[in-house]
Formats: structure tokens, C-alpha cells, sequence
């Protein structure tokens, strides 16, 4: 696989230095959880949900998809030509 960086962004600009660096993966491969492995707190109710490109982006477009950093992967993917 590979790893591109797509942005880096500043979380909270005059408040913090924190930064988030967005990329983009390929290449990737789907595992199970290892033996053992119980998600816990937030993670116990999350879903993976897999949506084509084009789908991830009407999602975007139609305020389905809302989360920040994800709506900006998204977009900066595209931009990228990552979804050619």
C-alpha cells in the first residue's frame, strides 16, 4: 500500500497547537480484530460503513456526512484525483 498526505490542518488556530494531518491510504486490506480484541466506550456503537467514492461525496454534498475532518478527507481526496 501507500500513504499520501492530502492537508495538514490546524484544529484550533490561535487556541493550540494541535494539528491534524489528513492521507490518504491505498492499497489497503481488510483483517479481522485480533483474538481477544473488545472495542470499548465510543468505539462499542460505531459501524463500518463502506460507500463508493461517488457516494461518499453526495453524502458530503447532501449533509449526510458532517464530520469535519472526514468531509475534508473527502474533498481533499477528490481534489487529489484519488477517485479517477
Amino acid at each position: 500500500g501507500a500513504v499520501t498526505v492530502l492537508a495538514t490542518l490546524w484544529v484550533s488556530p490561535g487556541w493550540s497547537t494541535e494539528r491534524t494531518t489528513l492521507v490518504l491510504a491505498t492499497g489497503l486490506t481488510d483483517v479481522d480484530a485480533p483474538d481477544g480484541f473488545e472495542a470499548k466506550a465510543e468505539e462499542a456503537a460505531m459501524e463500518v460503513l463502506r460507500l463508493s467514492p461517488a457516494a461518499a461525496l453526495a453524502a458530503v454534498d447532501d449533509g449526510s456526512i458532517t464530520d469535519v475532518f472526514a468531509v475534508l478527507g473527502l474533498l481533499a481526496a477528490d481534489r487529489h484525483g484519488a477517485f479517477a
